[in-house]
Order: structure tokens, then C-alpha cells, then sequence
């Protein structure tokens, strides 16, 4: 019994330690599990955070890239061509596309034209791609509003159907992104990524890479803008607009660069100044625009007339001029000028006809001209205006007697400006005869100027001076006022009421002066009767605008006045016009009587002209008579009336007067 109970008890023991034994088996075993797990899930974290590292790493490296390219020269420096390079080949490596395209919107915004292709690691022009609004309306529709388009299949788009036919099946794309870029709110283009390996999913990441490098694009085409931009700018500032030539302003620049060289190098240079004659006749007669026509036209002309060094240029209206470097030679700046007149003389299409401008032109030579450019362009200008008056169509050295008349002429207009105001015009007049009567029928006003330090000036220096200063309108109705206060003194001192005087009309006075009005005032001021007072009249004058001038003649005629033609046949002489006129009188010219004994031609005008007044009757004067035979030839041929030397010069007032008060004797 013992036996048992020991055994009993030792079976107790043995199997509690088993069951402890075992106990302790089962957590080794669950610690060893737990370890396990534990581990793999330290391993899998491990890996995560890795990952997450890694694309951590790859995000900041494309922002870094992203960055990097955005403020790349070759997008910020506005060279589209450069811009489309990088951002196309960076797209395709990014995007893993073999091909990747950039296209433009046109200006009517009604197609996208591709402009640059990176297909295969190569980059080339494919401007004759197209994909136009008519034909694809959902693309656009889509690329005006969204940020990218993703399309898995192009082949199975309802959007792309046209497209894929004239596009994408000749590239051989399977699947595409459309990432359109804008600029100022609208759209300007779009890059293409080309797919052709199938069906693609594009992931969130292609799609966020894409439209960040349109938003470079949009930097790129804005840069380009603003470049073209400045250069519209400068062009504006250094170019005339009209001709495309250097303007005032950028050719005085250019002119002391050149200065500055020349005065180191120890070089001459020449500078032509041109002058277009007579364009004011083309823009009042065909019209403004076709004077641009002529200068564009002469602009060319010049450019090909000169060497390829010279510099030309346009100082404004149709003032040009060409700067010759390194040019000591006078035969090669003589050579130069020839070239432009005959350039210039040669007929230049305009309007519809073919005009013959002509033109004159100012030298003036760096260092012995002037050693600045004011003195060399004022020099050149002096220069050019002795050709105008030597006959125009022409060209003049620059010489110090130019100056010295440059100065004179500038002393004249300042003392003009005050000629009237200090009373230093004088009206002289020469008797007009009737030969057949043998008495004096009337006189011819006629202005000088008696300045108290250069004496008398002749009306042809000082006439022209005023025309072009606008003078002449105020000294022409001061002439015509004294001119019937004269002559009705003199009608009251000689009992004769019938005696007439004739005044004179300049261009200016007869187009701009209200001549009208001031003939009606100093007939009303003077008590002058109309009659007797005869208005003359060049037929350049009355031919630039015959309708209006016409007019103004008809109106002269109610006030009684008389009107004669002045240097009749030396112009127009125009029939057609003639038997419109309202005239009184023809005065024939003086070349045509000083030609009498001299040749056959003027005697023979002279007759044609006498009998066309006989059969119009009109009367017909003429002036310039300075020899008997000339008298016996006019007195031969039915001439009434005659003025000139050989009867009497112009007479001042006093003189005339006493000349009206007695009978003369003709005898000659």
C-alpha cells in the first residue's frame, strides 16, 4: 500500500512538472511567434518608411528639376526654339513617351499647328501638322477648360475620331496626353505626349509632371512676348515707321560714333544731304498716301545706291541722309551722288502712274566741314538748299560763302519780321502806256524794301523769303490798301477818275489770304472805285485749283475789280481754262518781247497771242519794253498798251505823280 501511495504521489509530481514543462514549452513557443511577427513587422515598416523615403526623394528631385527647368535661360530668355527643346526632351524622359510634340494655337484660334517634335531622341520642325477647330471641336472644347486630357486609347475616343485618321495613326500613338499651356487667360498651345505601346493608364503622377511643364511653357512663351515686346520697342525708338530707315534720333547717335572713330583714327567721312524736289506737288495734287508710296519707293532706291558700310537714314517728311565712313575721295562721294539722282529721276510707280520726283542733294566733309554733328548737318542742309537754287536735281559741295549767305539770309528774315511794323516798305510804280492814245493809262504797283542798313533789297530776295515765312499775306494787304490810297490821290490831282492801278497777288496772298474780304476793305477804306483797280494773277497760281480758284475770281468780279493774267503764255496757258476765266487782261511775258529781233519764235508767239486777246477782247499788254525796235514790232502787230524801261523805270511816289500831272511826250 505504501508502494501505491508513493507512486500516486510521484504520478502527481510527474504531471504537474509536465503540465509546468509544457507550459513553459507553450510560451517559449508563443514568444518565439510573437518575436517573429514582431520582426516582420518591423521589416515591413522598415521597408515602407523606405519607400516612402525613396519617393520622398524622387518627388523632391522632379520639384528640383521642375524648378531647375523653370529657371532655365533657355525659358526665361524668351528663345521659343530653345524652350521647346528642353521642355519636350525632359517630357518625353519623365513620361517615358517615345515622342513628344508642341503645338501652337494659330491666330483666328480655329487651328494648332505643331511647331516642334522630340521623336526618338531627336528634335525637328513638323510645321505642316495641323488639327483644326471644325474638325476636331471636342479637343478644343476640352483644352479650353481643363488642365490635362488623358486618353487610355486614341483609337477608341469619340473625341479624337478625326484626329486619329489625319494624326495618330500615321505617328503610330496608341495613347496620348493633352496638356494644353496658356498666357494672358487663353489658351496658346499644347504639349502632345505620344504613347505607342498600347493602352496606357496615365497615373497622377504623369498628369501633375505634365501640367507643371506647360506651366514652364506658359513662362517660356510669355518671356518670348515680352522680348519681341522690347523689340518693337527699340525699333519704334531707332526706326521711322515709314521707310524702316534709322530715324533722326538714332542716326544723330550713330553720326557721333562715327565722329568719335574718325577723330581717333584720323579718317574722313561725308555726309549727303537729300532732299526730295518738289514732293509737296505729289502730296497736295495724288493725295498724302501716295507720297508714302514715293518715299517707302525712294527709301529702297537709296539703300541700293550706296555701299554696303554707308549708313542711311530719314531726319523726317522727305528730308534723307547717307553718312560715308572712311571717305576722303570727293570722285567716290561725287560717283555716290550721281548714282542717287539718276536713282531718283527715274520714274517711280505711284497712284497709279509714274512719277519723276528728282531730287537735291548737301555735302558737307568730317573734319574740314564741321568736327560735330550740328555742324556738319547744318552745313550739309545749306549745301543742299545752293542745289535747290542752282536748278534743282543737282548736287552742291558745302563752301564758307554758303555760310556767309546762311547768315545774311538769317539777318533778312529777322529784319522782315519787323519790316512792316517799322514802316520800311515802299510802294514804286511804273507808268503803263497806251501807244495809240500816247498817254499814260494807268501804273503798276510794285513793293520794295528799303532797310536803313542794307538799302534797297530787291523783291526777289526778299519775296520768296516772305512767301515761305507766311509773311507775305500781312505785307501783300498793306500793298494793296496803299495801292488805292495812291491811286486815288493821284485821280483827284490829275482830274483823272479813269487812271488804274495794278497790284500784284502772290500764291500764298490769293489761296490763304481772304483775298475777298481784304480787296473789299481797301476799296472801302480808300473810296478807290473798283474799275480801276486790276488785280494780277500768275497761271501757276489759278492751275492748282482751278474750281475753287474760279470761284474766287467770280466773287473779285462783283466787286468790280479787274483781273489780269501776269507772265501769260510763260506757263499753263491752258485754252480749255482760258475761255472760263473771268479776265480783263493778258500780260505777256518779258522773255517773249526781249526775244523780238533776236529770233523767230517769240515774235511769232507774240502774234498768236495778240490775235487770241483780239478775238477774246481782252486787252493785252506788254512788259519789258526796253528797245524802239521792240516797240515797232508790238506797234506793228495791234499792241495798245506797253510798259518798260524804254518809256519809263519805276518811279517812287513824288515822281510818279508829277509824271500823271503833265502830257507826255512818246517820241522816241
Amino acid at each position: 500500500m505504501a508502494c501505491f501511495a508513493i507512486l500516486a504521489v510521484l504520478w502527481l509530481l510527474a504531471d504537474e512538472g509536465g503540465r509546468e514543462i509544457l507550459a513553459n514549452l507553450k510560451f517559449r513557443m508563443a514568444y518565439r511567434e510573437a518575436r517573429g511577427q514582431l520582426a516582420d513587422e518591423v521589416t515591413t515598416r522598415t521597408n515602407y518608411q523606405l519607400r516612402v523615403q525613396d519617393e520622398a526623394d524622387r518627388t523632391q528631385r522632379k520639384e528640383s528639376k521642375l524648378l531647375e527647368i523653370a529657371l532655365d535661360r533657355r525659358i526665361t530668355g524668351g528663345d521659343l526654339r530653345e524652350a521647346c527643346e528642353l521642355i519636350s526632351e525632359y517630357s518625353a524622359h519623365a513620361s517615358a513617351c517615345t515622342r513628344v510634340s508642341i503645338w501652337f494655337m494659330n491666330d483666328s484660334k480655329d487651328k494648332l499647328r505643331c511647331v516642334h517634335v522630340f521623336n526618338a531622341g531627336k528634335h525637328a520642325s513638323k510645321a505642316f501638322l495641323e488639327i483644326e477647330r471644325s474638325t476636331s471641336a471636342g479637343l478644343f472644347e476640352q483644352l479650353a477648360k481643363s488642365r490635362s486630357i488623358a486618353v487610355r486609347d486614341v483609337a477608341r475616343s469619340p473625341m479624337l475620331s478625326s484626329t486619329w485618321n489625319k494624326y495618330f495613326r500615321a505617328v503610330h500613338a496608341s495613347a496620348a496626353l493633352f496638356v494644353p499651356f496658356r498666357n494672358g487667360g487663353g489658351l496658346r498651345g499644347m504639349i502632345l505626349h505620344e504613347w505607342r505601346q498600347g493602352g496606357k493608364d496615365w497615373i497622377p503622377g504623369d498628369l501633375e509632371l505634365a501640367t507643371a511643364l506647360a506651366d514652364s511653357m506658359t513662362v517660356a512663351v510669355h518671356a518670348s512676348e515680352r522680348n519681341r515686346a522690347e523689340r518693337e520697342m527699340r525699333k519704334l525708338a531707332t526706326q521711322d515707321q515709314l521707310t524702316q530707315l534709322l530715324n533722326r534720333s538714332s542716326f544723330v547717335e550713330r553720326l557721333d560714333q562715327s565722329i568719335a572713330h574718325a577723330r581717333r583714327s584720323r579718317q574722313q567721312m561725308a555726309l549727303l544731304f537729300i532732299d526730295v524736289d518738289r514732293f509737296k506737288t505729289i502730296n497736295d495734287s495724288l493725295g498724302h498716301h501716295i507720297g508714302d508710296e514715293v518715299l517707302q519707293e525712294i527709301a529702297k532706291r537709296l539703300t541700293h545706291c550706296v555701299r554696303r558700310e554707308d549708313i542711311v537714314a530719314r531726319l523726317g517728311g522727305d528730308e534723307f541722309v547717307v553718312l560715308m565712313e572712311d571717305c576722303g575721295d570727293p570722285k567716290a562721294v561725287i560717283f555716290t551722288c550721281e548714282r542717287i539722282i539718276t536713282a531718283l529721276s527715274s520714274a517711280v510707280p505711284a497712284g497709279g502712274m509714274d512719277l519723276h520726283p528728282g531730287c537735291s542733294i548737301g555735302i558737307s566733309m568730317y573734319p574740314q566741314d564741321g568736327e560735330d554733328h550740328a555742324t556738319l548737318l547744318k552745313s550739309a542742309d545749306m549745301a543742299m538748299y545752293s542745289a535747290k537754287e542752282q536748278g534743282r536735281n543737282d548736287y552742291r559741295f558745302f563752301t564758307q560763302d554758303m555760310h556767309a549767305q546762311a547768315l545774311l539770309r538769317l539777318s533778312r528774315e529777322n529784319a522782315l519780321r519787323w519790316a512792316l511794323e517799322r514802316h520800311e516798305f515802299r510802294l514804286h510804280y511804273q507808268p503803263q502806256f497806251d501807244i495809240r492814245k500816247g498817254g499814260v493809262y494807268g501804273v503798276e504797283a510794285l513793293l520794295r524794301w528799303e532797310h536803313p542798313e542794307f538799302g534797297i533789297i530787291s523783291p526777289a530776295d526778299f519775296i520768296p523769303l516772305a512767301e515761305e515765312m507766311g509773311l507775305i499775306v500781312p505785307i501783300g494787304r498793306w500793298a494793296l490798301r496803299e495801292a488805292c490810297r495812291q491811286m486815288k490821290a493821284w485821280q483827284e490831282a490829275a482830274s483823272n477818275p479813269r487812271l488804274q492801278v495794278s497790284v500784284n497777288l502772290s500764291p500764298r496772298q490769293f489761296t490763304k489770304g481772304a483775298l475777298v474780304e481784304t480787296v473789299r476793305e481797301a476799296l472801302t477804306v480808300t473810296g478807290l472805285d473798283p474799275t480801276t483797280l486790276k488785280l494780277e494773277i500768275t497761271e501757276s497760281v489759278l492751275m492748282r485749283d482751278i474750281e475753287a480758284n474760279l470761284q474766287m475770281l467770280d466773287e473779285l468780279k462783283l466787286l468790280g475789280v479787274r483781273i489780269a493774267l501776269d507772265d501769260f503764255g510763260k506757263e499753263h496757258s491752258s485754252m480749255t481754262y482760258l475761255k472760263r476765266l473771268p479776265i480783263d487782261a493778258i500780260k505777256l511775258d518779258r522773255d517773249f518781247v526781249m526775244g523780238i529781233g533776236r529770233n523767230s519764235f517769240d515774235p511769232a508767239i507774240i502774234h498768236c497771242l495778240l490775235a487770241l486777246a483780239e478775238r477774246l477782247r481782252i486787252k493785252a499788254v506788254a512788259e519789258g519794253v526796253e528797245t524802239p525796235e521792240q516797240l515797232a514790232f508790238l506797234e506793228g502787230e495791234g499792241c495798245r498798251y506797253v510798259q518798260g524801261y524804254l518809256f519809263s523805270p519805276p518811279l517812287l511816289p513824288d515822281e510818279c505823280g508829277r509824271l500823271l500831272r503833265r502830257e507826255l511826250d512818246l517820241a522816241v
